[in-house]
């Protein structure tokens, strides 16, 4: 099996072959990560979903009237029972995108250190699990800028979301901090954004059509009972939801490498701050400050 390259330059079409090959062709090992490692935290997300979901459909049955949510006294009501909801659905959420993130990355580096034949989906979510705090601390402080900007109108939001999309990648290839990582992500989209906004929906698109084929007949199946004024089965819905998102995950994980790929492609374009560079740089400061350097 032919090894990519990871720091190379790329078109908009290598950019999107590549991450299709690199996924497709590592797919059991990296699957196996991600559902031994992500699945927990991808299994919580989903049942928070679910929990959500069963909240408001039985929230719409049990208000008479043509549009429920008109009722002020209704929704604060429905507000309150959701609160615990909401909040393990905000925190499977952050775990579930925290994981998958660190699994794709770790995958990525032992790809282009060690090589296809050696992979281990072992040692790729160990690792994983070690760059979880700082994961979660990014995807904590990624989202609140990116709600803070979406308040001052949704397009700030929308160009804050993109050029912050390479901040994991950057902090793991680079070993440096979720603020350096920031402004490093801004850098190196500079000229580039509506590139990267394209790759991300052209792929979130695709996968997002996948997505929607393995909900169908779920989605149908919960869509019928809401019609016929009946709940679903709760365990039966949680369950379900939990299976969903973790399988969506896996998928996910494609977007997730174009991203990280981008990065290393943006990266090659400025040789002087790629990482091949710096671990140059690494290097001559040790041999510089050597007792055996002869200079």
């Amino acid at each position: 099996m032919d090894q990519i390259k990871l720091f190379k330059n790329r078109s908009f079409g290598d950019l999107i072959s590549d991450s299709f090959t690199i996924y497709i062709q590592n797919i059991k090992v990296l699957g196996m990560a991600i559902l031994v490692y992500a699945g927990p935290f991808l299994l919580l997300q989903g049942l928070a979903t679910g929990m959500y979901t069963y909240e408001i459909l039985k929230f719409t049955q049990n208000v008479s009237g043509a549009n429920p949510f008109e009722d002020i006294n209704s929704i604060i009501a429905l507000l309150s029972s959701l609160g615990l909801t909401v909040l393990l659905l905000i925190a499977g959420a952050m775990l579930g995108t925290s994981s998958l993130v660190g699994v794709v990355n770790n995958f990525l580096i032992q790809y282009q250190e060690k090589g296809v034949e050696n992979l281990s989906y072992q040692e790729i979510g160990a690792a994983a699990m070690r760059d979880l705090g700082k994961n979660i601390g990014a995807s904590l402080l990624i989202g609140l800028i990116a709600f803070a900007a979406t308040l001052l109108f949704i397009l700030p939001g929308i160009y804050v979301g993109v050029a912050l999309s390479l901040v994991y990648a950057v902090m793991k290839f680079e070993s440096i901090g979720v603020s350096e990582a920031m402004g490093r992500s801004f850098k190196l989209i500079r000229g580039h954004w509506w590139q990267t906004l394209g790759l991300v929906i052209v792929i979130s698109i695709m996968v997002g059509i996948v997505s929607a084929i393995i909900r169908l007949p779920f989605t149908s199946m919960f869509t019928f009972s809401s019609i016929r004024s009946e709940l679903p089965n709760y365990p039966v819905m949680l369950f379900t939801m939990g299976i969903i998102t973790i399988i969506t995950g896996a998928l996910q994980g494609l977007t997730l490498i174009s991203v990280s790929i981008q990065y290393c492609s943006l990266t090659d374009i400025s040789p002087e701050n790629n990482t091949d560079s710096l671990i140059d740089e690494i290097g001559a400061d040790d041999f510089t400050n050597s007792p055996n350097n002869p200079f």
